[in-house]
């Protein structure tokens, strides 16, 4: 004899057919992503709270006429105002501080995968970074505003934080 439905369609589980069911979902998947959400949101919520960033934003979008220096994407949502040289405590937020990037590149930027060359003219890329699908950034030429490019010494900081030689 089959299980036994009620009116509505509901049936009581047994343990085994529990267990098999059980199976079927991995917590560590939702657990992961979870953990990944509480991490974006953390991340935006330090980015909002951070003293002056909406004006800074503004102002390197307005400077870099809304296009990523390194993929030259304009779609505004993937585009993010990037701080080169970061001091704890206080953001400086001078456009020769700052470059727009795009959010993927931002974070490689951030994790010190990705640095200016000295000059800002190009990209080195850590030995760290194996993704081929970056490889491309190898041979990019890096727009800046025409007047107001980052600063070297900006660029040197970022550098020797994530020890890219600095000759």
């Amino acid at each position: 004899m089959g299980p036994a439905y009620s009116l509505g369609g509901i049936r009581r589980i047994e343990q085994v057919e529990a267990e098999r069911l059980l199976f079927l979902f991995s917590f560590d998947v939702f657990e992961t992503a979870g953990q990944n959400e509480v991490a974006r949101l953390a991340r935006l919520g330090n980015i909002s709270t951070r003293p002056n960033q909406a004006a800074f934003s503004t102002n390197i979008r307005r400077a870099y006429e809304g296009k990523c220096a390194f993929t030259g994407c304009a779609t505004a949502e993937a585009l993010e105002a990037a701080h080169i040289k970061i001091s704890e405590g206080q953001d400086d937020n001078d456009l020769r501080n700052g470059i727009l990037l795009r959010a993927d590149i931002h974070a490689l930027f951030d994790k010190g995968l990705i640095a200016l060359s000295l000059d800002g003219s190009r990209i080195d890329i850590s030995a760290e970074l194996s993704d081929p699908s970056y490889d491309f950034l190898r041979t990019v030429e890096v727009s800046h505003p025409k007047d107001r490019g980052p600063s070297e010494a900006n660029i040197r900081h970022h550098r020797l934080r994530f020890g890219f030689p600095c000759p």
